[in-house]
């Protein structure tokens, strides 16, 4: 029988399908954006403080208590601070839906909803009136549970088009920038810079930016991306901020546990590859369905009936595994 030489070789890989739950984070995130717009009134009113989540905390006023994080939490001082948030809240997020999956999600997701906030309230100390706009503190959570699933490949934008049926990888080499600028430490290193750019953005006004620089074109960029503030907002409180990471890393990492304890696993595990893989090189050889899974099973000594079973439900297989990993 010929081989095929291993530079030739079909590689296989898994298919991420498209996270669902991100996307409605996203149309969540548009709800109060039309009603921000940067003005000090509304800031006023939907800024989080600790001594309001303590005062409806003490009055048992639970429905109230979620609907003011919710406002301060997808509050968005303009459209284009809107697209940097979502654009994290993708990043960050579909990595983690896709090791939690279900409703375990969800569940990550409230816990840092809620826990982000809990954090500033319980130690803002004398600084009880301070107000934190927008969902910087939400993000450092999602952070969290990123870095506890750090990706080891390059993030490939590709990934969400591409077809579920084409579980093999094209021989053709991918693209320059799907191989370089995508590391997931560059979007990580992007959201430091943006939300310290951003505290300190919050932390001055427009004229006190113009007379600091001496440049009237620094105020107008301030304006353009802040909006209308002039009450005194942060972004995040910097000692909760770091704690809200640590608490996204050990909430993702203790849930996505229970996946794997909860789950029964497909017997297999990296031989199911090499059965199809072999497969697909048979099949490339002319041969037929039958041929192939029996030369498939026998070179990695499998019974027929098994390699044939893994064969017809090839992409269930790889599904579960990656769901698995």
């Amino acid at each position: 029988m010929t081989s095929i030489p291993s530079s030739k070789k079909t590689k296989i890989e898994t298919v991420q399908p498209l996270p669902k739950p991100v996307l409605t984070l996203l149309m969540v995130c548009l709800m109060p954006l039309g009603l921000s717009d940067g003005h000090i009134n509304w800031a006023a009113l939907h800024a989080f403080t600790a001594r309001h989540f303590h005062e409806l905390l003490a009055a048992n006023d639970y429905q109230g208590l979620f609907s003011y994080l919710a406002g301060a939490t997808f509050g968005e001082l303009t459209p284009w601070i809107f697209v940097l948030n979502i654009f994290f809240v993708w990043t960050f997020g579909s990595l983690v839906e896709q090791k939690l999956r279900t409703w375990r999600y969800p569940l990550f997701l409230l816990i840092g909803f809620i826990g982000s906030w809990y954090l500033v309230a319980m130690q803002a100390g004398f600084n009880a009136g301070k107000m934190y706009i927008g969902p910087s503190m939400f993000l450092f959570y999602l952070l969290g549970g990123y870095l506890a699933f750090l990706p080891k490949k390059p993030f490939k934008p590709s990934d969400w088009v591409k077809p579920a049926w084409k579980i093999f990888r094209e021989d053709s080499p991918p693209p320059i920038f799907e191989q370089y600028w995508v590391s997931p430490w560059m979007f990580i290193i992007l959201f430091a810079i943006y939300s310290l750019a951003l505290q300190y953005s919050l932390s001055v006004t427009k004229d006190q930016l113009v007379n600091l620089t001496k440049i009237a074109l620094a105020g107008q960029v301030h304006l353009f991306f802040i909006g209308r503030m002039d009450t005194a907002n942060a972004a995040f409180a910097p000692l909760p901020a770091l704690e809200t990471i640590m608490l996204g890393a050990a909430v993702a990492y203790a849930l996505v546990h229970m996946v794997s304890s909860a789950t029964v696993k497909r017997p297999g595990g990296e031989l199911q590859l090499q059965v199809l893989q072999h497969y697909r090189e048979l099949r490339a050889l002319d041969m037929t369905h039958e041929q192939a899974c029996e030369g498939a099973a026998k070179f990695t000594a499998v019974p027929v009936e098994i390699a044939r079973d893994w064969i017809t439900k090839g992409v269930a297989a790889l599904k579960d595994k990656s769901e698995n990993s």
